[in-house]
């Protein structure tokens, strides 16, 4: 499927122990089939993803705490009353680094509306010297 995709990011500090990064990702579709899109024109449909992450400090300045939600596959659906509707799936995660050592957790909704699919992802990462 022909497609573009084009994100911005920023990174700021919150205090002196805490940094905020707010990003957004875009996706652009040129095939015309993704009628529940909640952006169209013609052909052109947008798909918009967008993320915060909430990270901790130590006194290094090393990063070793992370919260961090989003939302993604913005859409039109239908209500249980089959009223048209503005859908979007979210997601959340928390990590640590407790050097060599990084262990994420992440939740995103997988399912539909009239379903409670979640997928579970825990990654660990070693850091070796």
């Amino acid at each position: 499927r022909p497609s573009a995709r084009i994100g911005l990011g920023y990174d700021f500090s919150v205090g002196k122990r805490l940094g905020l990064k707010l990003a957004l990702d875009n996706a652009l579709y040129f095939d015309g089939k993704r009628p529940s899109a909640v952006f169209q024109l013609g052909n052109v449909t947008w798909d918009p993803h967008f993320g915060a992450e909430l990270s901790y400090r130590n006194d290094t300045d090393k990063e070793i705490a992370f919260f961090r939600m989003g939302a993604y596959n913005l859409q039109n659906v239908k209500d249980l009353e089959g009223q048209d509707a503005f859908g979007l799936f979210p997601t959340a995660g928390v990590g640590v680094v407790i050097s060599p050592v990084t262990l994420d957790y992440a939740l995103a909704n997988l399912g539909n509306f009239s379903e409670n699919l979640h997928s579970h992802v825990i990654s660990l990462r070693v850091q070796l010297r």
